[in-house]
Protein backbone atom coordinates (compact mmCIF):
# COMPACT_ATOMS: atom_id res chain seq x y z
CA UNK A 1 0.00 0.00 0.00
CA UNK A 2 3.01 2.23 -0.49
CA UNK A 3 2.49 2.80 -4.19
CA UNK A 4 -1.04 4.06 -3.60
CA UNK A 5 0.24 6.62 -1.08
CA UNK A 6 2.92 7.78 -3.53
CA UNK A 7 0.32 8.20 -6.27
CA UNK A 8 -1.76 10.32 -3.89
CA UNK A 9 1.23 12.59 -3.31
CA UNK A 10 1.55 13.12 -7.05
CA UNK A 11 -2.11 14.02 -7.31
CA UNK A 12 -1.78 16.44 -4.42
CA UNK A 13 1.19 18.08 -6.09
CA UNK A 14 -0.79 18.56 -9.29
CA UNK A 15 -3.68 20.04 -7.33
CA UNK A 16 -1.33 22.48 -5.62
CA UNK A 17 0.16 23.53 -8.95
CA UNK A 18 -3.29 24.06 -10.40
Amino acid sequence: MNKQKQAFTLVELIVVIT
